[in-house]
């Protein structure tokens, strides 16, 4: 077995066994991200904390988190420009499109473009948007360069693109830009950085309480499961 093969069956040992005092929510959650591709690490189960604390949902309209206001303006010209498919066919709905993305990863899912899964799932968005030759292009750069909230970054971001959009009253530009899928994220996915994950005052409390039941028997015994791991998938030499 190759070090890198021990180093994930040591990795994901270590991320059940801090996971499993998680509510049944935060425990689908993560089942479901897995079966999107995502992989164990401390920013998962950070989001799963949220889920069980109830500060992330499942399946959410953008109007929960972006506000009424920006919603009404966003989902006409989202079902006017935004092909159900594949690429818009202007420059504007290839935009809408984009924000559209990187909003609903990180509310739905949690993901943000520049750390972990969110690499893949809303890094091209994001790459679209700072890198493509569109009239918003130093625009986002900025948005997206001096944004210190995330969710304030996205509504600005959002903002901004409505507000070019409505300029334009109705003469869009053909899309000479293409796929926003077609860009190379900005970000790599660093799936060994355990300390990725930016806990905040009330996760600790809340892994504090849940984890009051690892103490030192139950430290022994993920020891003996984790060399029950190493017996399993490590072959001796004798054999």
């Amino acid at each position: 077995m190759k070090k890198s093969e021990l180093r994930e069956i040591i990795k994901e040992a270590v991320f059940e066994k801090m996971t499993e005092e998680l509510c049944k929510k935060g425990k689908a959650y993560i089942a479901k991200r897995k079966r999107a591709g995502e992989k164990s690490s401390a920013y998962l189960s950070g989001r799963a904390v949220k889920v069980c604390k109830g500060q992330m949902q499942g399946e959410n309209t953008l109007n929960e988190f972006v506000g009424k206001e920006l919603e009404d303006r966003n989902n006409p010209l989202y079902d006017k420009l935004v092909a159900g498919q594949g690429k818009s066919e202007t420059v504007e709905g290839e935009m809408l499109r984009a924000i559209n993305r990187i909003a609903y990863r990180y509310y739905n899912d949690g993901d943000e473009y520049m750390r972990g899964y969110g690499t893949e799932t809303a890094g091209p968005a994001h790459s679209f948007l700072v890198n493509a030759n569109h009239p918003l292009k130093s625009a986002m750069v900025k948005i997206f360069g001096d944004g210190t909230n995330y969710e304030q970054t996205i509504k600005d971001a959002l903002d901004t693109i409505l507000d070019y959009i409505e300029s334009r009253q109705g003469k869009y530009t053909p899309n000479n830009v293409g796929d926003m899928f077609d860009y190379e994220p900005e970000f790599e996915e660093d799936n060994d950085d355990y300390d990725d994950y930016d806990y905040d005052d009330e996760d600790d409390d809340y892994m504090q309480e849940h984890d009051s039941k690892v103490k030192t028997d139950d430290d022994i015994e993920f020891k003996i499961s984790l060399k029950h791991l190493l017996d399993k998938h490590i072959l001796k030499k004798d054999d």
